[in-house]
C-alpha cells in the first residue's frame, strides 16, 4: 500500500509519529530514573524526652550564609570581600562558651531554596525529582516540626522569604505574617529592610513566642554581583549588626537563637547544586543560660568525628575550597536540627525525621540527673522514633528495601545499645544508637536512590529503536508502506515484547527494582510504540529507487554526531563541552571554506565565534582554570567599558540590523516598524539591568521600573507571537523578531550576542551552493545553537537556570508562564537555531525539483537526528553509570538538557514542515 502521494501530508505524518515514539521513550525512561520517596501523614511517637524547655525562639535564616562567611580567617585575595564580615559569633564563643554554639551546617543537595526550607523543617531526605518543584513551592504534606511547635506555642510570627508561607500554609496567620515574594525581589535590601521593620516591634513587646525571620539581601548579593563584591561586605555587615542586636534582646532564660543558613553559595553566587561552596552552611545557636556542658567537650567530639566518618566527609576538599580548618567546628547535617530543636523546645519529633540528636545540647535541666543518663534517654527516643518510620513506611508502602530482613542489620544496633544500656555501659550504648541513627541515614539515601532498571531499559530500546529508524528514513526519498511487511513486522514485534512483559511482572523480577515504576498502561504504550517503532524500521521501503541525490557528506556528519554523543559518557567531556563545542563549530568553519572555496564569510563567522567564545559562565568543576567576560564589566563602576559597549549596542540597533532586515525582509513595513520596536526595548532593558547592577545607582522610580519590566516586555511577546502567526510571510522577520525577544530574556552581554545572530544566519544563507557545502552550513547552524547556549551564560547544571526571566513582563508569580519564560532564555541558542535552519534550506538548493524536494526532506531530519542521537546515547549511558559518583552531578542534568532539546527539535522539525518556506509537496 502506497503512501499518499501529498508529500507534506506524508513527511509531517512521519515526523508527527517519530516525535510520539521519542516521547514515549523519555517518559518511559524518566519514569524509571528519577527518584521519588513516598510522603506518609502520619501521626508520631509521643515526646516522652526529658528536654530542655524554651518559651521562646527566634528562628533568623539568612539565605546562603555559606560558613566561611561566619568565621574569621586571612584573606586569600584582595577582593574577598566575604570574609571577617560577621565578628558576633567568634566573639560570643569566647565570651560566653556555655551559652554559645557554632556549627558547619551541611546541606543535603540540591541545594534549592524550598528543598533546604521543607528539609529543615521536615528532617527528610530529599530525592532527585523534587529539584523541579523549586519554582513552585506546594504545601507540605507530611509532619514538620512547625506543626509540632503549633501544639506548644500560640504566637507565631513570621517575615521574609514567602516559600516558608507556601509550604507550610496552615501554620502562619495572616495578621502575624509579613511575607515577600522570593523570586520577584531581586535587589538587596527591600525585602531585608521589611523584615526589619516588624521584628524589632515584635521582638520588643512581650505578647510572642516563636519568631522566623527569613533574610534574602546576602542570596541576592551572590546571585546579582557574586561573593567577592564591596556590596557582600555591606551585607554582611548588616546581619552582623542584626545578630548583635537580638543578643541584646535575648535577656532571659527562657528565649533560644538560631541562626542559620539554608545552603552555601557557589563561587560565582548561585546555588542548587553540590559543590563545596554550595553545601556548606553556618548554624549557631544562643541563650542567656548554659544550653552546653562543657566539661563533655570531648564526649561530643567523638560522637562529631565517628558521624563525619560514617558519612564521608571530606575535610581535606572543604579546607582547599573555603581556607579554613573545617576540624575546628562540628558538621552537622541539616537533618539533624529538627529533632534537636523539638528537644529544645519540648515537642514531639515529626513522624519522618530521620536525624539525629545534635549531642552539645542534650543536658539535663539540673545537677541531679547524671549527663550520660540523660542523654542515653533522650538518644534512645530519637532512635525510637526512626524505627518507628521505618517500619510504618514498609507497612504502609511494601517497599521491598525496608523490610524486615533488609532493615534487619540497622535494628542490630538498637539491640546493641540496649544490652550496654542495660549493663551500665552508657557511652557504649550512646554510640550504638547513634550508629543507628547515622546507618539508617546512609541506608535511607542508597534506597531512595534506586532505579528502575526494567522501565529505564524499555524506554532506551525505544529510543533506539527509533533512532535507527529516523537515520533510516533519512535516506528513503520516496517511502511506501508494505502492508504485509507492516503486519508481519508488527505481530512479531508484539510477540516479543509480550515475552518480555509476562517474565517481567513475576513477583521475583519486579522485587528486584525491574518495572517496579511501570503500571499497565504503561506497558500497553510500550507495546504499542515498540510495535510503531519497528514498522518504521522494517515495513518502510524506497520507491525511487534511482534516486541521484547520494548525501555522501551526510553520511560523514552522522559518524560526527556519533563521535560528539559518546563524549556524553565522560565526566570531563561533559564539564568542557561549551569549549569543546567552540572546536567543533571552529572545525566547521574551516571545512565550509574547503567546501565552498571562499574564505570571507566563513573566516567572519569563525572570528564570531571565537569572540563571543570569551562571554558565558563557569562550571564549579571548571576553577580555577575558567574564566569568563561578563555583563558586570559594563556597569558604571567601568564607565570607560560601559561607554564603549552602550556605543556598540547603539550601533548595532540604530543602523546594522535595521538594514538587514530590510533587506532580507522585502520592505515590509510593518514589520521593519515592530523589528525596530523590539530592538529599542532590548536596547533600553540593556542600560537598565546595567544600570541597576552598578554598586551604587539609586532605585528607578516605581513607574518606570512597571514600565520596563511588565509593560515594554508585554509588547514585545505580542509582536512576536503575531509574526508568529504570519512566519510564512517572511520568515527572515519572524528569525529577526524573536532573536530579538529571546535576547531581551536574556542578560545584557548575552543579549547583544543574540543581536549579532541576523548577522551570522545572513552570512550562512547569502552563498547559495549545494551538496556539501549546504549541509556543512546546516550542521554548522546546528553547532552555533549549542555554543549560544553557553556563551548566553548557561550550562548544564541547575545552578545557571535564569530564574529571573520568569518576571520579565509579570507583576507576580505565574507559574505557567514564568517556566516557559525561564525555559525560552536557557533554550534561547537551540531555538534561534532551530528558527534559522528553513532559511539555509531554502536558500541552499541548486538542483532540480525533486532533487530539491529530498535535499530539503534530509534536511527536516538532519534536525532531528542530530539531537535525538545525542538523546540516545545520554540515556544509555545515564543508565550504565547511574551508581557513579557524578551522577546526580554530571550526567543527569546533561540528560534532562538533552531530553529537552531531542523533543524540542522534534516539535521544530514538525512546525518547519508545515509553516516554513521548505516546500515539500509534490
Amino acid at each position: 500500500m502506497r503512501l499518499p502521494t501529498d508529500r507534506r501530508f506524508t513527511l509531517t505524518s512521519l515526523l508527527v509519529l517519530l516525535t510520539l515514539l521519542q516521547t514515549t521513550g523519555l517518559y518511559l525512561f524518566l519514569k524509571g530514573f528519577l527518584l521519588t520517596r513516598q510522603t506518609l501523614d502520619l501521626p508520631t511517637l509521643p515526646n516522652d524526652s526529658v528536654s530542655t524547655h524554651f518559651d521562646r525562639v527566634i528562628l533568623i535564616i539568612i539565605d546562603a550564609l555559606r560558613f566561611d562567611f561566619a568565621v574569621s580567617s586571612d584573606p586569600k585575595q584582595e577582593n574577598e570581600y566575604y570574609r571577617n564580615q560577621l565578628p558576633v559569633f567568634e566573639r560570643l564563643l569566647a565570651q560566653q562558651p556555655s551559652s554559645s554554639l557554632l556549627f558547619q551546617f551541611r546541606a543535603d543537595p540540591p541545594t534549592t531554596t524550598m528543598q533546604r526550607v521543607k528539609g529543615l523543617m521536615t528532617g527528610s531526605l530529599p530525592t532527585f525529582i523534587d529539584a523541579g518543584s523549586n519554582f513552585a513551592s506546594s504545601a507540605v504534606n507530611e509532619d514538620h516540626l512547625l506543626r509540632q511547635m503549633r501544639t506548644r506555642y500560640d504566637d507565631f510570627y513570621f517575615m521574609g522569604d514567602d516559600t516558608w508561607v507556601n509550604l507550610y500554609p496552615e501554620i502562619f496567620e495572616s495578621n502575624k505574617t509579613f511575607e515577600s515574594d522570593s523570586f520577584k525581589m531581586f535587589d538587596l535590601d527591600t525585602v531585608d529592610n521589611r523584615i526589619l521593620e516588624h521584628l524589632w516591634p515584635i521582638v520588643d513587646q512581650d505578647q510572642w513566642q516563636v519568631a522566623i525571620a527569613h533574610f534574602l539581601g546576602v542570596d541576592h548579593c551572590g546571585h546579582t554581583f557574586g561573593p567577592s563584591h564591596p556590596n557582600m561586605a555591606t551585607k554582611l555587615s548588616q546581619m552582623n549588626k542584626v545578630i548583635e542586636q537580638l543578643v541584646d534582646r535575648v535577656v532571659d532564660d527562657k528565649t533560644l537563637l538560631v541562626v542559620m543558613g539554608d545552603h552555601g553559595m557557589s563561587v560565582e553566587g548561585d546555588h542548587g547544586g553540590e559543590s563545596v561552596e554550595e553545601l556548606i552552611s553556618t548554624l549557631f545557636m544562643y541563650s542567656k543560660r548554659p544550653i552546653t556542658d562543657t566539661r563533655m567537650k570531648d564526649f561530643y567530639r567523638h560522637i562529631h568525628e565517628s558521624r563525619a566518618d560514617q558519612l564521608g566527609y571530606n575535610m581535606r576538599e572543604i579546607q582547599e575550597r573555603l581556607h579554613y580548618d573545617p576540624n575546628t567546628y562540628p558538621i552537622v547535617s541539616q537533618i539533624h536540627l529538627v529533632p534537636t530543636l523539638a528537644y529544645m523546645l519540648g515537642v514531639p519529633i515529626p513522624f519522618g525525621n530521620l536525624g539525629a540528636l545534635i549531642p552539645d545540647v542534650v543536658m539535663p535541666n539540673n545537677d541531679a540527673a547524671s549527663p550520660l543518663q540523660h542523654m542515653t534517654h533522650a538518644f534512645r527516643h530519637n532512635a525510637r522514633q526512626v524505627r518507628h518510620y521505618l517500619d510504618q513506611y514498609s507497612a504502609h508502602t511494601g517497599h521491598p528495601g525496608f523490610s524486615a530482613d533488609a532493615l534487619s542489620p540497622m535494628y542490630e544496633h538498637l539491640v546493641n545499645a540496649e544490652n550496654h544500656e542495660a549493663m551500665g555501659d552508657l557511652e557504649d550504648a550512646i554510640f550504638e544508637y547513634d550508629r543507628f541513627l547515622t546507618s539508617t541515614i546512609k541506608y535511607c539515601q542508597a534506597i531512595w536512590a534506586q532505579f528502575d532498571v526494567g522501565s529505564m531499559a524499555v524506554g532506551i530500546s525505544i529510543l533506539v529503536v527509533t533512532t535507527c529508524s529516523s537515520v533510516y528514513l533519512s535516506f528513503v526519498s520516496e517511502p511506501s508502506l508494505s502492508l504485509r511487511r507492516a503486519f508481519i513486522v508488527a505481530v512479531s514485534t508484539l510477540l516479543v515484547s509480550s515475552s518480555v512483559a509476562i517474565v517481567a511482572l513475576k513477583d521475583d523480577i519486579r522485587s528486584h527494582g525491574w518495572f517496579e515504576k511501570m503500571s499497565q498502561m504503561d506497558g500497553l504504550l510500550a507495546l504499542i510504540m515498540m510495535a510503531c517503532a519497528t514498522v518504521l524500521l522494517f515495513g518502510i521501503k524506497d520507491l525511487h529507487h534511482h534516486s541521484t541525490f547520494t548525501p555522501t557528506t551526510w553520511i560523514l556528519v552522522l559518524l560526527g554526531v556519533i563521535v560528539h554523543a559518546l563524549t556524553l559518557g565522560s565526566n570531563s567531556f561533559v564539564v568542557w563541552e561549551d569549549r569543546m563545542i567552540r572546536f567543533i563549530a571552529a572545525t566547521l568553519c574551516v571545512a565550509w571554506a574547503v567546501c565552498s572555496r571562499q574564505m570571507g564569510a566563513p573566516l567572519f563567522v569563525l572570528g564570531w565565534i571565537r569572540l563571543t567564545g570569551l562571554a558565558g559562565q563557569c562550571r564549579e568543576e571548571q576553577f580555577p582554570y575558567c574564566r569568563y567576560l561578563h555583563s558586570m564589566s559594563f556597569t558604571t563602576d567601568h564607565p570607560a567599558a560601559m561607554l564603549a559597549y552602550v556605543t556598540f549596542n547603539g550601533a548595532l540597533i540604530s543602523y546594522v540590523l535595521p538594514r538587514l532586515f530590510k533587506q532580507r525582509s522585502h520592505n515590509k513595513s510593518w514589520q521593519q516598524w515592530m523589528y525596530q520596536a523590539v530592538l529599542c526595548v532590548v536596547f533600553v532593558r540593556q542600560i537598565q539591568e546595567l544600570y541597576e547592577s552598578s554598586s551604587n545607582s539609586p532605585s528607578l522610580p516605581w513607574w518606570s521600573l512597571k514600565l520596563l519590566n511588565v509593560y515594554l516586555p508585554r509588547m514585545v511577546y505580542l509582536f512576536s507571537m503575531v509574526v508568529l502567526l504570519r512566519a510564512r510571510v517572511s520568515w527572515w522577520s519572524f528569525m529577526s523578531i524573536w532573536s530579538a525577544a529571546l535576547a531581551m530574556l536574556q542578560r545584557p552581554l548575552a543579549s547583544t550576542i543574540m543581536l549579532t545572530v541576523p548577522g551570522i544566519v545572513n552570512l550562512l544563507t547569502t552563498s547559495a551552493s549545494s551538496g556539501a557545502d549546504s549541509i556543512v552550513r546546516l550542521v554548522l547552524m546546528h553547532t552555533i545553537g549549542q555554543h549560544l547556549f553557553f556563551v548566553t551564560g548557561h550550562q548544564a547544571t541547575f545552578t545557571s537556570l535564569p530564574w529571573k526571566a520568569a518576571f520579565i513582563g509579570f507583576d507576580d508569580m505565574n507559574y505557567y508562564g514564568g517556566a516557559t519564560l525561564v525555559g525560552l532564555s536557557t533554550l534561547a541558542g537551540p531555538l534561534i537555531a532551530w528558527i534559522s535552519w528553513p532559511l539555509l534550506v531554502s536558500n541552499s538548493s541548486r538542483h532540480t525539483r525533486p532533487q530539491q524536494q529530498q535535499q530539503q526532506q534530509l534536511s527536516l531530519y538532519m534536525l532531528m537526528i542530530m539531537q535525538l542521537i545525542p538523546t540516545c546515547f545520554s540515556a544509555l549511558f545515564v543508565l550504565v553509570l547511574r551508581r557513579h559518583l557524578m551522577t546526580w552531578k554530571i550526567f543527569a542534568p546533561r540528560f534532562l538538557l538533552q531530553a529537552l532539546l531531542g523533543v524540542g527539535s522534534h516539535i521544530a522539525v514538525i512546525l518547519c514542515a508545515w509553516f516554513s518556506p521548505i516546500q515539500t509537496t509534490t
